[in-house]
């Protein structure tokens, strides 16, 4: 946001709700009781102050993206481990290994020779 709609935004807020107490009172202690004085530096303290605040929401959208997106990396790394899991199991329940090798002493035993040697 710009200094110019800060500014605005600050104008609008102190005709709608009036200042907020303790910055307010910050500012007449500062300006000696002068009310114009105390305005002024009123209106830049709460400037700064919603300028603060939109940084450091702008950071905490940022960490949440950041972390979206480590979550969706973790949910990738799961979802790869969950199907090599599957492929290991299915492997072992229907005994590959074994139909594998069956089938390959079946080949060497009717030729004489290993299928990788023909």
């Amino acid at each position: 946001m710009s200094d110019e709609n800060l500014y605005a935004r600050v104008v609008e807020e102190l005709s709608k709700r009036g200042p907020v107490r303790g910055l307010w009172a910050k500012a007449y202690a500062e300006c000696g009781g002068n009310h114009e004085a105390t305005r002024a530096l009123y209106l830049r303290l709460r400037v700064s102050q919603l300028a603060d605040e939109g940084l450091a929401l702008a950071e905490d959208v940022r960490r949440q993206q950041k972390s979206e997106r480590r979550w969706g990396a973790y949910l990738l790394i799961a979802a790869v481990t969950l199907l090599a899991i599957a492929v290991v199991v299915g492997a072992v329940v229907f005994d590959l290994p074994s139909a594998v090798s069956e089938s390959f002493l079946k080949a060497t035993t009717q030729s004489g020779s290993p299928p990788a040697l023909r």
